[in-house]
């Protein structure tokens, strides 16, 4: 009974999602810092479930069977854990943002009201807040709003999505055929890259600008970091000021011949930007222990290894690519590999056995299908302006 006692005198953190790297990361940084860590899952095995950084996994009821259950089973594992800081990881975080009232003044959640997170979330409204705030943004229409041909190339995605599912691409005088709950985007033309920062009442840090290096559907599961990019930070960090946003912020970017970067959306989550901080430094950086020595990590090309060398079997027939994903493959570090939490790594295959299941029979993508349980995809139902965060 004391050593549990102590264990309970201990900082406890409850991350919401236990499946995916980026929460390992997040885990491994915490416990590093001394705090207890629980991971509130849907899944009875998953990723964190094998790391000697979780304390504890507690399985919770699937939003898709009961957002309302989900919501308070969290609450319920607050209480019992003694919990004083919830984090949302990856998609789930729209549905716990709802939690922003419900939880003890004690508790802290890492995350922006649900309106605001919602409305990150909208790749419509998002564009509308870019545009606000002056910064350059892909631009974006309802379908409503647009002849049935186009008038310039475009692309065409759901409003509410994630993982790349439901895009296409429509030329110049094509005829458009657009759902309601779609989002029209002008296409521009440039180089792909991705952005990520952990912001703290709008103040910018551990900026990261990265690209994909080799891709699983439109998936990276090996990325590169790259240094020569400030107009993307310069962007990240005026909106996250434009907002006062606390969270995890990620963006996708296009990058015109004239260096302009042109946002396309936001993902108010952590993504796989995240893999290039020092471990240490995330914690650090919730927690307002602001230290921007030694951020990132010195490797700057990073792999989902177990998904990277899938990835370089499916190009086996297509020698030149397969050759170069090879070279990455095998140049990349692995994003979970740990000599000090060892397990892990090895037994991915098992830990992920449903997701792969699951993508097999429904012939999805296995980041479709990973996130398909907890994302949120309803439309907001408040559409007024939104004020920055007190």
């Amino acid at each position: 009974m004391a050593n549990k006692e102590d264990a309970r005198s201990r900082p406890t953190v409850v991350l919401t999602l236990g499946r995916l790297p980026p929460a390992l990361d997040i885990a491994r940084s915490f416990a590093m810092r001394g705090w207890r860590v629980v991971v509130a899952e849907p899944f009875g095995m998953h990723l964190c479930r094998t790391s000697r950084a979780v304390d504890r996994s507690v399985r919770v009821t699937s939003p898709q069977v009961s957002p309302e259950r989900y919501l308070d089973d969290i609450v319920d594992i607050v209480a019992a854990e003694r919990a004083t800081l919830v984090i949302p990881v990856s998609e789930e975080t729209p549905r716990i943002a709802e939690l922003c009232d419900r939880l003890p003044d004690s508790v802290r959640l890492f995350a922006g009201s649900a309106h605001t997170v919602r409305s990150l979330h909208d790749k419509y409204r998002f564009a509308e807040l870019a545009a606000a705030a002056g910064l350059p943004v892909a631009e974006s229409l309802l379908p409503g709003a647009m002849p049935g041909h186009a008038p310039f190339d475009l692309v065409i995605k759901p409003r509410w999505s994630c993982s790349g599912r439901g895009l296409r691409f429509v030329e110049h005088g094509a005829a458009i055929h657009a759902g309601p709950n779609d989002v029209i985007q002008r296409r521009v033309r440039g180089s792909e890259f991705s952005g990520f920062c952990v912001s703290i009442d709008g103040t910018m840090h551990a900026p990261v600008v990265y690209r994909a290096a080799v891709t699983s559907g439109s998936v990276a599961v090996c990325f590169e970091r790259v240094d020569d990019q400030s107009g993307i930070t310069d962007w990240m960090g005026a909106f996250a000021l434009s907002l006062r946003y606390t969270g995890f912020l990620a963006f996708d970017f296009i990058v015109d011949a004239e260096g302009t970067p042109w946002v396309l959306e936001c993902n108010p989550r952590a993504t796989s930007g995240i893999h290039f901080l020092q471990t240490g430094a995330i914690a650090r950086l919730v927690c307002r222990d602001i230290d921007e020595y030694r951020v990132y990590r010195d490797r700057a090309l990073l792999a989902e290894s177990w998904s990277c060398f899938t990835a370089c079997l499916a190009r086996i027939a297509r020698p030149r690519e397969f050759r170069r994903a090879l070279s990455c493959f095998i140049r990349a570090g692995d994003v979970t590999w740990s000599a000090r939490d060892p397990l892990v790594f090895p037994l991915m295959p098992f830990t992920t056995l449903r997701i792969i299941r699951d993508a097999a029979v429904s012939g999805s993508t296995f980041a479709e299908v990973a996130v398909r349980d907890v994302e949120w995809r309803e439309p907001a139902a408040n559409t007024e302006a939104l004020e920055p965060e007190a």
